[in-house]
């Protein structure tokens, strides 16, 4: 479809990585689940993953309630990804299968988990989800 008389169609305006699986990085601990996958249409750019904890012990609100200490990178995204995102940082919201929280994508492509409800805890096993999108 075009824009209007002899302008570019909407494809040709912005462009679509599609769904783009390789390149991501698990932080010790952790796996992926059922999927994980990048994506950039234009300004717009989402990253989904389901990841799979398989650390010794379990993260909880360890610090105060609901805070997660030190704060855990849990996957970095591919850097072509992870660029978009700037000097800035990307809130996002995660649940589990036991908990729910909250983290931060950062610059540098890490995923990283801040918080988690007070008395919530992820074991061994557990997933993990979320989705990140934003425009840039």
């Amino acid at each position: 479809m075009k824009t209007g008389p002899g302008s570019a169609s909407w494809l040709d305006v912005y462009s679509d990585s599609g769904d783009v699986t390789t390149g991501f990085t698990y932080a010790s601990g952790w796996s992926q689940g059922a999927y994980c996958f990048a994506r950039k249409w234009g300004p717009m750019v989402e990253v989904c993953a389901e990841l799979i904890y398989n650390g010794d012990s379990d993260i909880t609100d360890n610090a105060s309630p609901g805070n997660i200490s030190p704060d855990s990178t849990i996957v970095t995204v591919p850097a072509q990804f992870a660029s978009e995102v700037g000097s800035r940082y990307r809130t996002f919201i995660w649940t589990s299968s036991t908990s729910a929280g909250s983290g931060m994508l950062y610059g540098s492509g890490n995923c990283v988990m801040r918080d988690i409800h007070p008395g919530g805890y992820i074991k061994t096993g557990d997933w993990v989800r979320f989705s990140i999108t934003f425009l840039n």
